[in-house]
């Protein structure tokens, strides 16, 4: 850090609660008189305004300031819907967010990727494209407003998935056929989009997913309502 603004982003952590310990160690270390602090509150209720405190601790001595900030619902940007929910790993599906509180500048990022060509419609209505993404982790969705931070998500998410009848999804191989096992990895999405499947003999889902669309042939990028999924337990 050096005289003047700075901005330091902080690597994520998977827990609730993160401590960070700010000092000046060397010679000319800067004298710091505000921290501006961007992250995530976890709130045990539902009320629409809620008070929290801040906690500061300086060479040892602690204070705490009752109060110092406000959540309000009514200012946090938030995500209604995400159409459609499901789109190929190889990238460039085009989704429309729908929400609250949008504004110029947002970024959307899905697993990590962030997703191009990010137009703000209104306040209400962002559309992107989906980067390609590899490997198989678990579904997230980061929209950033401007001076407002993170959407409220309420757990929806865009979920990559790859296609039954695609070779990129059997490591260039063709699908499995009559007598074939096959193991679904965790965290990984197989859409069955063909007409009629093979018979196997084993299929393991070790923790991943296979989801049925109600009409067969039909586009991973669908919205279906009434999709069956089998996890593993």
């Amino acid at each position: 850090m050096h005289a003047g603004w700075n901005l330091i982003k902080l690597n994520t952590v998977t827990t609730d609660y993160a401590y960070y310990r700010i000092t000046g160690s060397k010679a000319g270390a800067c004298l710091m008189a505000e921290f501006t602090l961007y992250g995530t509150e976890f709130i045990q209720n539902n009320a629409d305004t809620q008070q929290c405190p801040v906690d500061v601790t300086v060479n040892g001595v602690s204070q705490t300031v009752a109060n110092a900030v406000t959540y309000k619902a009514s200012v946090t940007p938030t995500i209604t819907s995400v159409t459609p929910q499901y789109g190929t790993f190889q990238g460039g599906t085009a989704i429309t967010i729908a929400g609250t509180g949008f504004a110029a500048g947002t970024t959307v990022t899905i697993d990590g990727i962030a997703c191009g060509s990010v137009s703000v419609v209104s306040a209400t209505s962002i559309t992107c494209t989906t980067g390609a993404r590899s490997g198989f982790v678990k579904p997230t969705l980061e929209v950033n407003v401007p001076n407002k931070g993170f959407a409220m998500t309420k757990g929806i998410v865009f979920t990559y998935t790859y296609l039954w009848s695609d070779k990129a999804s059997w490591n260039g191989q063709l699908p499995p056929g009559d007598g074939d096992s096959i193991t679904v990895p965790k965290d990984q999405v197989i859409v069955f989009d063909i007409a009629k499947g093979p018979k196997l003999k084993l299929v393991l889902l070790d923790g991943g997913h296979l989801l049925f669309f109600p009409k067969t042939g039909c586009s991973c990028g669908a919205q279906a309502p009434d999709v069956v999924t089998f996890d593993a337990t």
